[in-house]
């Protein structure tokens, strides 16, 4: 469930957002008897898949909202940022024997969160001022 605050009232963008801390969730979660860097690496690579999705589908709003130039290349630009840390991250669980749940759950869960408040949350006063207009 998402917290109401990370939501900008767009539905597709709300729904990721969810999506997005549903995974997190379980990224928190201690590992079972059976799962190992191979299983973590599954999850990480499904969250990478539906973070790119999502990026992409709040860089399509801001095209159809008019979000204004300097806000869209701030916010892609975060995407990129956001992205390339995730990439690095990729590389380096799969170099090293053992990686730690919790701290890559701390690092990604900072990623999301952090760029949900400092940056979705300016997408929402965009999307509200466009309704207000409409």
């Amino acid at each position: 469930m998402e917290p109401d605050f990370l939501k900008v009232g767009e539905e597709t963008i709300d729904s990721e957002h969810a999506g997005l801390l549903a995974t997190l969730d379980r990224l928190k979660q201690p590992p079972g008897a059976t799962e190992g860097k191979e299983d973590l690496l599954l999850l990480l690579e499904g969250l990478g898949r539906d973070i790119r999705l999502h990026f992409a589908d709040e860089e399509a709003v801001f095209s159809r909202i008019g979000m204004p130039e300097g806000e869209v290349r701030s916010h892609t630009f975060a995407h990129q940022a956001i992205l390339r840390r995730y990439d690095a991250l990729i590389s380096e669980i799969s170099e090293k024997p053992y990686t730690s749940r919790l701290d890559i759950y701390m690092l990604v869960h900072d990623w999301i969160l952090v760029h949900c408040v400092r940056h979705d949350m300016r997408l929402k006063k965009f999307i509200s001022s466009r309704e207000v207009r409409e």
